[in-house]
C-alpha cells in the first residue's frame, strides 16, 4: 500500500518531468482562438506587428530573430526590432520581443 508520503513524491516527480522541457520559441496572436471574430481560422491578409514569445533559457537572440523575420517576410516584408517586454507572453515564455513589419 502506498503511503501519503510516496503518493506526494511521485506527484512531484510527475510534476518536475513534465515542466523539464522548455517550449520552442513562437509568435503570439492575443486573439487567434476568438471565434467571435469574423477572421477566425483565416490566415492574416497583412501583417504590421509581430510578438515573439520565448524563453531565454532555451532560446537564441538569432532564433527569435529569424522567427520574426519569417513572419514579416511572409507578406514581403522585414522585421525590425521595437521593444521587449517581461512576463507578456505565456508562463513558460515569458519574454516577449516585439517588432513591425516594415515594407
Amino acid at each position: 500500500m502506498l503511503t501519503l508520503r510516496r503518493l506526494a513524491l511521485i506527484g512531484i516527480m510527475g510534476l518536475a518531468a513534465g515542466c523539464s522541457s522548455l517550449p520552442e520559441p513562437f509568435v503570439f496572436r492575443p486573439r487567434e482562438f476568438d471565434r467571435t471574430l469574423p477572421t477566425f481560422g483565416q490566415e492574416p491578409t497583412d501583417l504590421t506587428e509581430v510578438v515573439v514569445c520565448y524563453n531565454s533559457r532555451n532560446a537564441t537572440p538569432q532564433a527569435v530573430n529569424a522567427l520574426a523575420a519569417e513572419s514579416c517576410g511572409r507578406y514581403g516584408k522585414r522585421a525590425v526590432f521595437t521593444h521587449h517586454r517581461v512576463l507578456a507572453c505565456p508562463l513558460l515564455t515569458p519574454a516577449a520581443a516585439h517588432y513591425n513589419c516594415a515594407p
